[in-house]
């Protein structure tokens, strides 16, 4: 279905295709990337002193 201003769903072609995609995004079968712990400074301690 092209995208149209008409389509009472949009950005989704139907309900279907919006209630498939909000189930995915409960289900956190999509995630967005949180690179502000990156895991090796998960590790690092913070207690500790560089020489």
């Amino acid at each position: 279905m092209p995208y149209s201003t008409d389509n009472a769903f949009r950005p989704f072609c139907s309900e279907r295709c919006k209630l498939i995609d909000l189930g995915a995004w409960a289900s956190e079968s999509y995630r967005v990337p949180d690179e502000s712990n990156p895991p090796e400074l998960l590790e690092l301690d913070p207690f500790k002193v560089d020489d």
